[in-house]
């Protein structure tokens, strides 16, 4: 089940090169995000758009972690990099509405894939929630 996010044996299917402190590694050791990710396990509705900003599907999805810049995201389809989401996510007692864009997709077991997202517009009510959030799973 994609709620758990979790392979044969119990064991987690993301296997994600991240640093203790959250930061995506890249090839080159250097870092590239403004904010740094912390793990938290949120439900999101996504649309996914086509390249007129209409909705070509839609679906549930979940956050691997987080940011106030962008998420790494627990999703059941392919995506390309540049393809442009629409996020419903649940912070706390909160919905945060924002437009992101795919940055990355990694296949995983099961058929799941992880994206990694930079959002792209997000009001400021929803950044303040995100910073004030403790993203306890």
């Amino acid at each position: 089940m994609m709620a758990e996010g979790l392979g044969q044996g119990g064991k987690s299917i993301l296997q994600g090169r991240q640093s203790p402190e959250g930061k995506q590694a890249f090839a080159s050791g250097e870092e590239r995000r403004k904010w740094p990710r912390r793990p938290a396990e949120r439900l999101l509705a996504y649309s996914w758009l086509d390249q007129d900003n209409r909705p070509l599907d839609m679906g549930m999805a979940k956050t691997v972690d987080l940011s106030e810049g962008g998420a790494g995201i627990l999703i059941h389809r392919a995506l390309v990099g540049g393809e442009i989401l629409h996020l419903f996510m649940a912070v706390e007692e909160h919905l945060v509405e924002t437009t992101a864009r795919v940055v990355y997709q990694r296949p995983l077991h099961g058929g799941y894939y992880q994206i990694g997202a930079c959002f792209l517009s997000m009001e400021e009510k929803g950044r303040r929630y995100l910073r004030s959030s403790n993203f306890e799973t």
